[in-house]
């Protein structure tokens, strides 16, 4: 299982454009499927009707963080972050049951969330230039394809 955490917000921009939430979506999928994934976990605290089912991707929606950490404490967790000594360029992805986590659009992972659970904490940042989660975790998801089939980046 590979599998990506995106947190359900409501952005100004959704609500203006009726096909806005599926675009948003898209930006976190496409990338998932297209680089083998196969889980997409949405955090949706208000349990808001998002309206999204997939025939190719196990989707399942939680309050919370910690309850797919509940659900699944046994696979490996990749937080993507700002704040990380050890960097994606230099980082092995971990074989097996892998779930990526970002923050919102809007702010970091709680670091203390994952006491108890296998977890690396990587650094995605670009300098001062911030990402968003979608960029954030597609990036994470190219970088593990490109090592696991072994191109060269030199």
């Amino acid at each position: 299982m590979i599998g990506v955490v995106a947190y359900w917000s409501v952005h100004p921009w959704i609500t203006a454009h009726s096909s806005a939430t599926k675009r948003w979506l898209s930006l976190f999928t496409y990338p998932l499927r297209t680089y083998g994934g196969t889980h997409f976990f949405m955090i949706n605290p208000k349990g808001e009707d998002i309206g999204y089912s997939s025939a190719d991707l196990v989707y399942e929606e939680f309050e919370s963080l910690e309850q797919i950490l509940s659900k699944y404490p046994k696979a490996n967790y990749v937080v993507l972050t700002g704040r990380s000594t050890q960097m994606l360029r230099d980082y092995t992805h971990p074989k097996g049951d892998t779930i990526y986590v970002t923050g919102s659009d809007y702010a970091d992972v709680e670091f203390k969330k994952f006491i108890g659970h296998k977890a690396d904490f990587i650094g995605i940042a670009c300098g001062e230039i911030p990402l968003w989660a979608n960029q954030a975790s597609t990036i994470a998801l190219y970088d593990r394809k490109v090592k696991e089939i072994g191109i060269n980046r030199n």
